[in-house]
């Protein structure tokens, strides 16, 4: 009897199978690197995100690093030497195939009156197609970040709400970076509704009931692998795209623990044509969000978040990054999956003059009421708050 019924649901860029000659090879293998660090170092429980779009994202911030700032993104990225390039023309193949459903668009969000370097925005708008647009976060801080988030909602098919939090902003932000990716397809062998059935999920903490879907392939093929650890099967889309999944004999843990880009070259090379008899998945939604200034720092990747960064390529101005936000959703059914992320990199001044004032009256405090002419009409202490009649 298995004891743990899970899968690992893997969207990897090397599953897209994009004609071209164009070769993406190192492009391909930074990406999925990180996707493997951010996965083994998110956390336990459910985990979804899309590894690319934070890559893209944080590739619009390193453009504008220099010193020791660019080398520490580069020490934990491995942005290829060509990555404006390569990056540029992968792009464009997402969002210009007409094959499939798939699209991505990179912003930059200004404060009015705030200056960027030229070559930093020639760079942004000619390789990766980034949209400038000002705003006034100093006077209308609530307001700018209404448009950001409806910008992005819009993007993602209403997918990706309220990507900036209240609060997140404030009047001493002077560049927000977003991107977003927005993916829909539907299976080339599609599940039959009618054959969708109540069932157990077998998590660690007990059984599930959920909607499980039902495939009977008949004489499809499937490309499938078996170690003594795992099955891994492919489900392709109706494209050049696939989802992969590696579902363990026994424990997570122990398949997750030999997760590495390496090992998934290999496993996805032994994957062959199968006669499979019987699949079944579960039916799922799934929405999630990151804060990632912490765990950036935690694994190396510090001096971006710090007053000691430097983004000198980007602007004259000291700026650092206050957070960096991430929300992703899917929705796996029986014609297909829906799937969005988007990321939000919050940039503010490094200056001493920014430095916030809070104002708690938590304690006890002396108060007096004056007149305009400074004569003090009632004066008090308090020392213990009495809000009763």
């Amino acid at each position: 009897m298995k004891k743990i019924l899970l899968f690992l649901l893997i969207l990897l860029l090397s599953s897209c199978q994009i004609e071209s000659e164009q070769s993406y090879d190192s492009l391909v293998t930074s990406n999925n690197e990180f996707a493997l660090k951010m996965y083994n170092n998110l956390g336990e429980g459910n985990l979804f995100f899309s590894p690319y779009n934070i890559y893209s994202a944080m590739a619009m911030a390193f453009k504008g690093s220099s010193g020791l700032t660019k080398q520490q993104f580069l020490d934990f990225f491995h942005y290829p030497k060509n990555l404006d390039q390569q990056f540029s023309s992968y792009e464009s193949e997402l969002n210009y195939a007409k094959s499939y459903n798939l699209h991505t668009a990179n912003a930059l969000w200004l404060q009015k009156d705030f200056s960027l370097e030229q070559p930093y925005v020639g760079t942004i708008k000619k390789y990766y197609n980034g949209e400038i647009t000002t705003l006034d976060f100093i006077h209308e801080t609530e307001e700018s970040r209404k448009v950001i988030n409806a910008y992005v909602e819009d993007k993602t098919n209403n997918k990706i709400k309220n990507l900036i939090p209240a609060g997140a902003i404030s009047e001493f932000t002077r560049l927000v970076i977003t991107s977003v990716i927005y993916f829909k397809g539907t299976w080339q062998v599609q599940f039959d509704k009618s054959l969708t059935k109540r069932s157990f999920f077998h998590s660690s903490s007990g059984d599930i009931e959920t909607d499980m879907m039902v495939l009977n392939p008949n004489d499809k093929r499937f490309n499938y692998t078996e170690t003594e650890d795992f099955q891994m099967l492919e489900l392709p889309y109706s494209f050049g795209m696939a989802m992969y999944i590696i579902l363990p004999k026994e424990d997570i843990n122990g398949v997750e623990s030999k997760l590495s880009v390496s090992e998934l070259v290999e496993w996805q090379s032994r994957l062959k044509p199968t006669e499979i008899s019987h699949i079944e998945i579960p039916k799922f939604k799934l929405s999630t969000d990151y804060f990632l200034k912490d765990k950036f720092s935690s694994l190396g990747l510090n001096l971006p978040f710090s007053s000691s960064s430097d983004f000198s390529a980007m602007t004259k101005d000291k700026l650092f990054i206050d957070e960096v936000i991430h929300k992703a959703f899917i929705e796996v059914n029986e014609e297909g999956t829906e799937a969005a992320a988007a990321t939000a990199i919050i940039m503010r001044l490094t200056s001493v003059n920014t430095k916030q004032i809070n104002f708690i009256a938590d304690h006890p405090f002396i108060f007096f009421i004056q007149d305009k002419h400074g004569n003090i009409l009632f004066m008090g202490r308090l020392v213990k708050p009495n809000n009763t009649d």
